[in-house]
């Protein structure tokens, strides 16, 4: 569903019964996933009138160029149109779940073997783990701002698949654990 004020509009799908919107650009671009009759799914773009087919898999993230990311069925992908582009890892697999106006990508990687994933930022062809907390085994970016902050989170110290605290990489590659931010009162 698409809200606006106080009007829903329904999206639609690809003949299946499940659809779900992720992210949206100031055009009112919608992108997310949409599953076919046959229960394939399919990430999506809805652009008002019409759904348009990117490819497998499913899209988390659409700047205002209409450059659109997402889990493709290689990995983090990039859809400009309806032309993917994998967008690498840090040696397993990868998804991205952000993209910037710059078209900076950030999302995760796991690591060789997919024992471990960290957060990763893709800016044309570099791919760059962004790190963890000190003590962390896994992190992930959610969103990146167009000054190339990155915000997600991190794992903490002897917490593997456990506590996480909110996570800001600065542009210049600083970490900042946020929760360090609270008052303890």
């Amino acid at each position: 569903m698409l809200f606006r004020s106080t009007t829903a509009t329904d999206l639609g799908t690809l003949g299946g019964t499940v659809s779900s919107a992720r992210g949206i650009n100031s055009a009112g671009q919608v992108v997310g996933d949409a599953y076919t009759a046959d229960g394939v799914q399919e990430a999506v773009e809805w652009n008002g009138t019409q759904i348009t087919v990117l490819g497998a898999g499913t899209a988390f993230g659409i700047n205002d160029a209409g450059q659109v990311v997402g889990n493709g069925s290689a990995g983090a992908t990039v859809w400009n149109g309806t032309t993917a582009t994998t967008l690498g890892s840090l040696g397993g697999d990868s998804g991205a779940a952000a993209i910037n106006a710059a078209g900076q990508v950030v999302g995760i990687s796991y690591t060789a073997g997919n024992q471990f994933y960290h957060a990763t930022l893709w800016n044309g062809t570099t791919v760059t783990d962004l790190g963890l907390l000190s003590g962390g085994f896994d992190s992930a970016a959610a969103g990146i701002n167009d000054a190339g902050q990155v915000v997600g989170y991190s794992g903490i110290s002897g917490a593997q698949g456990g506590g996480t605290h909110a996570t800001l990489w600065t542009s210049s590659g600083q970490l900042m654990d946020l929760n360090s931010l609270i008052n303890p009162d």
